[in-house]
């Protein structure tokens, strides 16, 4: 797994990692060869001061309260057993050991019923869930094997068995054209036409790298470097704090999904960290009107009103 993948976004300190990018001169730094590691190096280093690391999450299963009362009390009845004298007071504690392994029995069925019942109800929705379910309870454990060869031979040895499904999985595939075999990889590419366009040939600015990032989802899985989606929107937050040093207003505009909350609320609890005291209101639009919403001016006074 990269390493980026290692940390909790969600509790990630965005403001320092802002101010820490800030402060890099990425020309200077990106000199000479392996600009790429060097960069991601660099990334690192700074998500690893101030970003923690993800907790394991434990994949044991809580006991429910009232099932560890029930075990509770069948252990201290049986340890009582081992104390009593008296055959009549024995059975009579006999007797209410059953009743609680009764209880439990009905407990582990209704807890049962409840997760068959969930898992056919989301059949539709999640096959997975009952697929899962149905596999936890499966009493048959399935197998491959044995198989039988072409000359009639069977076969119970996980290599021949991996060789007969070998043999079966080529023989429905279609031969390769042996007109399109590349003999002399070196050569096939060394006479490649150079005049033709290229990757490198894409013609891209800082705006387009912005608007792509932009039409990404907060939980965009990471790439095979591991920058997580969090770290390329996040670090915009910076460019919305530029924006209202120098507007009055700002609208941040974008399909769901895109990060506008998260990078508003982002720079509101930078702001409150520097205790800036910013204030922050959620309203429906549609709740006010136009003028409520965005202000106005007095047609007689002249004077103006801020919006909200």
């Amino acid at each position: 797994m990269p390493k980026l993948c290692r940390y909790d976004y969600h509790q990630a300190n965005w403001e320092t990692i802002n101010n820490q990018l800030q402060t890099i001169d990425w020309d200077l730094y990106l000199t000479g060869p392996d600009k790429h590691k060097k960069f991601l190096n660099k990334i690192e280093e700074i998500c690893a001061k101030n970003i923690p690391l993800k907790k394991t999450k434990s994949t044991k299963k809580p006991v429910p309260r009232e099932r560890k009362i029930l075990m509770r009390n069948r252990s201290r009845l049986r340890n009582k057993t081992f104390k009593l004298t008296s055959k009549h007071e024995l059975q009579k504690v006999l007797d209410q050991i059953y009743r609680l392994e009764d209880d439990l029995k009905q407990h582990y069925d209704e807890e049962r019923n409840n997760a068959e019942k969930r898992a056919i109800e989301n059949i539709k929705k999640n096959p997975k869930c009952f697929y899962s379910f149905a596999k936890k309870y499966s009493n048959t454990k399935s197998t491959i094997g044995p198989l039988q060869r072409q000359n009639g031979d069977v076969v119970n040895n996980p290599i021949e068995m991996a060789e007969v499904l070998g043999q079966q999985y080529e023989s429905v595939f279609s031969e390769p054209s042996k007109t399109m075999k590349i003999h002399d990889p070196g050569k096939f590419f060394k006479d490649i036409d150079h005049t033709k366009p290229t990757l490198s040939d894409i013609d891209f600015n800082p705006e387009d790298i912005e608007r792509a990032i932009d039409k990404l989802s907060m939980h965009s899985a990471a790439g095979p470097d591991g920058f997580n989606a969090m770290i390329l929107k996040n670090c915009k937050v910076v460019q919305l704090q530029e924006l209202f040093d120098v507007r009055h207003s700002v609208f941040i505009i974008g399909k769901p999904g895109t990060g506008k909350s998260k990078v508003w609320n982002s720079l509101l609890q930078t702001n409150r960290n520097q205790q800036l005291k910013p204030i922050a209101i959620d309203l429906d639009p549609k709740a006010v009107t136009n003028d409520e919403l965005f202000g106005v001016i007095n047609p007689a006074t002249r004077e103006w009103k801020d919006g909200k």
